[in-house]
């Protein structure tokens, strides 16, 4: 039924001029025939859903994955923060320490 409903469509939608065109061979299809062509194309209609299932399965991981490698980045760039203001802390404490130790060295220095 589909077949015969997609045959009647096809020359309206390809807009082939049928008075122009010639065909090689004629063909006759029987119904048993007709019956299988229908079959084949029901089965190709089935992988064709199954495909379309699996890239859905496909496009949801590949957003998955995307998603995941974004929240790595985004706690990698806050560790890298951490690690900045740390050491940015520790140069302070660095000058700090520096400076205790040149009064120190002053202090004693005044000493002797």
């Amino acid at each position: 039924m589909i077949l015969v409903i997609s045959l009647m469509r096809f020359p309206a939608e390809a807009k082939i001029d049928v008075e122009q065109f010639e065909a090689e061979e004629e063909y006759t299809i029987y119904g048993f025939e007709l019956i299988e062509l229908g079959n084949y194309i029901n089965s190709i209609e089935e992988k064709n859903k199954l495909l379309q299932q699996s890239l859905e399965i496909e496009r949801e991981n590949h957003d998955q994955a995307i998603k995941q490698a974004n929240q790595v980045i985004e706690k990698k760039k806050l560790h890298i923060k951490r690690l900045e203001e740390y050491n940015v802390d520790l140069k302070r404490r660095n000058y700090l320490n520096n400076a205790l130790f040149f009064a120190a060295g002053i202090g004693v220095g005044a000493l002797f």
